[in-house]
């Protein structure tokens, strides 16, 4: 009989913001950010490259369902100029949770969104890197999205 070889995985830490916990990289710095572009946030990022975070929101939204979230995002995403937020999926599965996902085109990285509702809030979970590089950030977002609730 062979023993399974042990999965390394990195060390995650429960991060708790306003109604939402979730799990990220115990070794990644957290900082909230509330100005430029997008939603007051926190971002936490790798310690290795600045182009690589987890970006995270939330909303209250009492009652809503996620056709209704996906219709008030599609309705903003059609306000912003084209090529900025691509890859518009209103129902899809995230780390095996029902979500509504878009990418974010920016200079220098991209960010994959998973946007998802747990009772009454609405988190989203921006997952941020390189262009063409969604490697570094992968297993973290992952852990993120599927380990993403409210609480309280």
């Amino acid at each position: 009989v062979v023993a399974p070889t042990p999965v390394e995985t990195a060390p995650t830490a429960f991060l708790v913001e306003g109604r939402v916990a979730v799990s990220v990289p115990a070794t990644w710095s957290t900082q909230r950010v509330i100005s430029g572009p997008g939603s007051a946030r926190v971002q936490v990022t790798s310690p290795t490259d600045p182009e690589v975070a987890l970006h995270i929101t939330q909303s209250p939204v009492a009652g809503d369902t996620l056709s209704g979230t996906a219709e008030r995002l599609k309705r903003a995403i059609d306000t912003e100029p084209p090529g900025v937020f691509v890859d518009f999926n209103p129902s899809t599965t995230s780390a095996g949770r029902p979500a509504v996902t878009y990418r974010e085109v920016r200079a220098g990285h991209h960010v994959r969104w998973t946007v998802l509702l747990d009772g009454p809030v609405r988190i989203s979970i921006g997952c941020q890197s390189r262009a063409g590089d969604e490697g570094p950030v992968r297993d973290a977002c992952e852990r993120a999205v599927r380990s993403a609730h409210a609480i309280g």
